[in-house]
């Protein structure tokens, strides 16, 4: 252990536990017609949040710790499985458990500026990690080079360069490892959603918050606060003059003693108040007791309740490690049928050893023998630390998942592709914690801001994570969300988690399922983050290989958000042929579809779940078509661009000249009007659907919402490539003017305002306009930034080439 137990240890030991029982006891002793109501200090929260950090408060003999000793690890552990059943449904005295822990104002706020604090720390995590991606790109390579370093020199010890590695892994990638404060965020949902925690406000406590309104409580619990404040600052003045044993529960987390004092002094006042004249005539008998980790309070109480015998009701107060001989501790089967559990019977042993120490130690006679006492108490104790370790949680082998990493970075063939799917991801859980907290998040990407919106996506038997898809597009305007935007996107991810949740169409092990995974794609495409978002849709196809519902989820939308994302992420024209994989992908999963709705029993099957929510799979296949077209044509003018602008010719920072521009655009011709004749199609295609009985019968916002990006999508497709057939034939301006292309170009390109559709629909009206509507596009025009167009790396040159064709238009 830390150091050698002491005598003194076992005494302080052995008094607190005999203290604690008499007093468990004297509540249990007020019957079954009292209700007990527990109020928690934010100490024995972040106990719960962080219980390797606090794993002192696990331990009985309550010693000072240094440096870190081999039971770290089990106190740990025991401090997760203490906090956790503290907040859990077995806590409390009655068979039936208890109702939700309290936490009282001002404790309650002191636990969200905690909360507030680990965010902003997840959040540098966060973005340390992902300049891995963006910044670092050889982080693995760095791993390796520093492993042959030390190979080679050898200047440092084995141990030595463990603990460097480790560190470095930490301090760089924490975020996806456990106990860092994305784990203590994701604990603390759990914490305040899983209904064991509340606060005086709460529905079920709204009696107290209306009780702590009132003017004559305010006065009475004010004055009491000013007597409770007095015996505190007493006993800091106290221990300040005469040093004496203060356990680590004295160690407080917040710098400011003073504040935190007052806050304590408050939160006493008013469960003083509440056990003596708050709830005297409610005809019930009600004992508000609080468990905290701070001895302070423990010895104020103390005192106060010496002072008062017989004139007011005691009060009652518990260190968390109180509960350590609960027979309900440990979640096991053994509870539900009341059979004592292991941890029990260690706790029985331990508890004997205590008496018979302090027995041994009251006699003159044994004294040679307390040596071998002292040693029954020490290994009693580690057994009962042993019995904790298999229900530890995962997140307190920090280090070893850290020295786990750093394994697969030096082993695995392609380490960054398992280290980008483990951030994004880890970036993902923190915004749905945050958001589902209510807690602000800045996801700081570096990139330039959203100059594509991205596409909505369809996805039937979820109609909550359709929405909050459509509503993070609609966030590309408001590319810094409103607190009260982030708030509504909190509240959507648990509306979609709630919606995974009753659907048995996916795998309920899944612990990131497939919608909820393409929302947060979607968040980060917003934000024009589009590497991130197809990391994301990637492995949310990659889920749908292990579902059972082949009829709901094929992957089929998220291998469309991943073609999409590759072409826009795509830095050269060989980038392109993974973005045609996921086109692919698209279209199988498409004709899976079908071919399992094509079978009348699997449709007899699941009409009744088309009906109730209101679609028909079959009638939508030809708008998945026409929007697998559409990516189609979209990936074939992407690759003539590069080819066009970005050719070797050009990678030299060579500009193409003139000349040789015209001369590929001219080999082009007959590539271009092929393409517009599939652009046609796809116009009459979406026109037929956009007025089908079945579009306006089963109309939800997806379905408009599709309709209008694929109009918007041939829009862009068309104006270019009836620009590019202007430039080849300029006599033919007229004939042009006539295809249905020009149409429903002008008109989809006028339903977006993002920089690309702006400016192709002002060089149409270069083009096709006359008069002052002609020079007016013209001058708008001029003043487009060529900047605000840069998201391909060819898009600075298509702009220029596009902005000479208008210029040229002009002198017709």
């Amino acid at each position: 252990m830390d150091k050698r137990l002491t005598v003194s240890d076992i005494t302080r030991a052995a008094s607190g536990i005999s203290e604690a029982e008499a007093a468990l006891k004297e509540l249990a002793a007020l019957g079954p017609g009292a209700q007990i109501h527990w109020v928690v200090d934010a100490n024995v929260a972040s106990m719960f949040l962080s219980p390797r950090r606090h794993f002192a408060y696990s331990d009985v003999f309550a010693r000072h710790y240094g440096k870190k000793s081999p039971t770290d690890f089990p106190l740990a552990a025991l401090a997760a499985v203490l906090s956790g059943y503290i907040f859990s449904p077995r806590f409390g005295l009655a068979e039936g458990g208890s109702g939700p822990r309290i936490l009282l104002r001002p404790h309650s706020d002191e636990l969200h500026r905690m909360l507030k604090a680990i965010a902003l720390k997840a959040q540098e995590s966060a973005m340390r990690a992902s300049e891995v991606l963006r910044v670092e790109r050889d982080f693995a390579e760095s791993v390796r080079t520093k492993l042959d370093d030390f190979v080679k020199n050898r200047e440092q010890s084995r141990r030595n360069f463990f603990l460097g590695i480790t560190r470095y892994i930490i301090d760089t990638l924490g975020v996806i490892l456990p106990e860092g404060p994305l784990d203590q965020l994701l604990r603390a949902r759990t914490l305040l959603q899983n209904g064991q925690l509340a606060y005086e406000n709460d529905e079920d406590y709204r009696f107290l918050g209306d009780l702590f309104e009132q003017a004559a409580v305010i006065t009475c619990v004010e004055q009491r606060k000013k007597d409770w404040l007095k015996k505190i600052n007493d006993l800091v003045e106290e221990d300040s003059s005469a040093p004496r044993h203060n356990p680590p529960d004295h160690q407080i987390d917040d710098d400011d003693r003073s504040q935190r004092n007052e806050d304590d002094a408050e939160v006493l006042a008013k469960i003083e108040y509440l056990n003596n004249w708050g709830l005297a005539d409610s005809g019930n008998r009600r004992c508000f007791v609080l468990i905290t980790a701070h001895h302070l309070l423990h010895r104020a109480i103390r005192r106060r309740n010496s002072a008062l015998e017989g004139r007011e009701a005691r009060m009652h107060v518990f260190y968390p490690r109180t509960f350590l001989g609960s027979p309900k501790l440990l979640p096991t089967r053994e509870n539900e049928v009341g059979v004592p559990s292991g941890h029990r019977t260690s706790w029985i042993r331990f508890t004997e050893a205590l008496v018979m120490f302090e027995k041994r130690k009251a006699s003159t006679h044994v004294t040679d023998q307390l040596d071998e006492h002292l040693q029954r108490v020490d290994d009693t104790w580690r057994a009962l630390l042993d019995t904790a370790i298999p229900f530890a949680p995962a997140s307190l082998a920090r280090e070893k998942s850290a020295r786990d990493v750093f394994v697969r970075l030096i082993t695995e063939d392609e380490p960054r592709g398992l280290l980008e799917q483990e951030i994004y991801l880890a970036l993902s859980h923190l915004f749905v914690a945050l958001a589902e907290l209510e807690l602000d998040f800045t996801y700081q990407y570096t990139g330039p801001r959203p100059r594509r919106k991205p596409p909505p996506l369809r996805l039937s038997y979820y109609p909550e994570a359709e929405e909050c898809i459509l509503m993070l597009i609609e966030s590309v305007s408001e590319f810094d969300l409103s607190r009260e935007r982030k708030l509504e996107v909190g509240r959507m991810l648990k509306a979609v988690e709630a919606e995974q949740e009753r659907s048995d169409k996916l795998d309920a092990a899944s612990p990131m399922k497939y919608p909820l995974l393409l929302c947060l794609a979607t968040r980060f495409a917003a934000t024009g983050d589009w590497h991130a978002a197809r990391v994301l849709a990637t492995h949310a196809a990659a889920i749908t290989q292990v579902v059972a519902a082949p009829s709901c989820v094929t992957g089929r939308e998220a291998a469309f958000l991943e073609c999409y994302c590759r072409c826009l992420e795509a830095k050269s024209r060989s980038d392109l042929g993974k973005a045609h994989a996921a086109l692919a992908a698209f279209y199988s999963a498409l004709q899976k579809e079908r071919d399992w709705w094509n079978n009348e029993e699997n449709r007899a099957r699941e009409d009744q779940c088309c009906g109730r929510l209101g679609f028909d799979p079959v009638a939508e296949f030809p708008l998945h078509d026409a929007r697998g077209e559409a990516e189609a044509i979209t990936l074939e003018l992407t690759e003539w661009m590069f080819d066009c602008f970005m050719s070797s010719a050009s990678i030299g920072e060579q500009k193409p000249t003139e000349a040789s521009v015209g001369e590929f655009w001219s080999r082009k011709a007959q590539s271009i009007d092929n393409l517009k004749a599939r652009s046609i199609g796809l116009i009459t295609t979406v026109d037929e659907f956009a007025t089908s009985n079945y579009f306006s019968r089963s109309k939800p916002p997806s379905i408009d919402a599709l309709v209008k990006f694929l109009r918007v999508k041939i829009a862009v497709c068309a104006a270019q490539l009836l620009v590019l057939s202007f430039f080849n034939t300029p006599a033919e301006t007229e004939r042009l003017a006539q295809s249905p292309l020009l149409k429903a170009a002008m008109n989809g390109l006028a339903q977006e305002g993002v920089p690309l559709p702006r400016m192709l629909l002002l060089l149409l009206r270069c083009i096709w306009c006359r008069g002052d509507d002609q020079q007016g596009a013209w001058s708008d025009l001029q003043k487009e930034d060529p900047d605000d167009h840069r998201l391909m790396p060819y898009d600075r040159q298509r702009f220029e080439f596009f902005r000479e064709i208008a210029r040229s238009a002009l002198n017709q």
